[in-house]
């Protein structure tokens, strides 16, 4: 297995929020592909016994923060609250997807947005988790 550096060189991810490329202003990305835990353990056990429930998918991103047309306000103040969402893709490698380079996609909205957080002097930066339109969740693609 290689291991690669995220986001540098040849190998540097791909964001884009309804199809706008937003990779220039993302510092991290953070992508949680979860289940709800049900516990379903009955009389008589002699161990906890689980199951997996509900999805519980959501993809964070730290950005830094750009109120031009076409950039990070813009883009994400569009979508903040919206029921339908619009599509998030994070590509491991932007230039290529393959089985070994994959990108995640969520029909997705930000359910909160801080389009100004900091104190003086520091980088103008905004934290953004979205969260799964209805009946979606976090999709692994392989080309």
């Amino acid at each position: 297995m290689a291991i690669y550096l995220l986001g540098v060189g040849s190998t540097a991810l791909k964001v884009t929020y309804n199809a706008v490329d937003l990779t220039d202003h993302v510092k991290s990305v953070t992508i949680n592909m979860d289940y709800d835990d049900v516990d379903i353990t009955a009389m008589n056990a002699t161990s906890h016994a689980h199951m997996p429930g509900l999805r519980d998918d959501s993809i964070e991103i730290e950005f830094y923060q750009d109120f031009a047309s076409s950039s990070v306000h813009s883009t994400i103040n569009s979508y903040l609250g919206s029921a339908s969402g619009a599509t998030l893709i994070v590509q491991s490698n932007g230039g290529t997807v393959s089985s070994t380079w994959p990108k995640f996609t969520l029909l997705s909205s930000p359910m909160s947005y801080q389009p100004i957080s900091g104190s003086v002097g520091d980088a103008s930066m905004t934290t953004v988790t979205f969260l799964p339109a209805a009946s979606s969740s976090i999709t692994v693609g392989t080309s």
